[in-house]
């Protein structure tokens, strides 16, 4: 991992990864498919967002850094099927995020679109996300700021992550 997420971790008081961690890291960095099963506890968070901020922090480097638009183009896709997962997901990425320069937004239901949306066309190249908020931003909707664009669009997205999948 890049020196600023390895100090990021020892600063946070992490000692050594866990056996989801040890299994998925090397996969993950790789750029290859995985499929993590865990406890509760394990580690299964940091398991697929530290290679993704590895991943995404050094294509960001190669083109240049991101860039603010109409429509949010992320680099990676975090799905969750709560809001509250989200938040806890969204949390753990911002203790790494600034050390990589990048940044994540979280979007989920209960919370108004029109901020979410403001939050998503500022740059995000991580986006932590409710199935149904995902959709609300990939298709056209009524009432929306700038109605009739897409809030998200995947075309750069080159991770995919489906937490609690079963």
């Amino acid at each position: 991992f890049p020196k600023q997420v390895v100090h990021a971790l020892m600063s946070s008081g992490f000692i050594a990864p866990t056996p989801i961690q040890a299994m998925i890291w090397p996969v993950a960095a790789a750029g290859k498919d995985c499929l993590g099963v865990a406890n509760t506890g394990s580690g299964k968070t940091l398991a697929f967002l530290l290679p993704i901020l590895a991943r995404c922090s050094s294509e960001q480097k190669r083109a240049g850094g991101r860039t603010s638009a109409a429509t949010a183009t992320p680099w990676a896709l975090v799905m969750a099927p709560t809001r509250e997962l989200v938040l806890q997901i969204a949390h753990e990425l911002s203790r790494f995020e600034r050390a990589v320069g990048l940044k994540g937004v979280a979007v989920y239901g209960g919370a108004p679109k029109d901020e979410q949306a403001a939050q998503l066309r500022g740059g995000a190249d991580v986006v932590v996300a409710t199935p149904g908020r995902m959709m609300d931003f990939l298709y056209l909707h009524e009432g929306m700021v700038q109605a009739g664009a897409a809030v998200v669009s995947l075309a750069r997205t080159q991770a995919l992550v489906l937490d609690e999948a079963d």
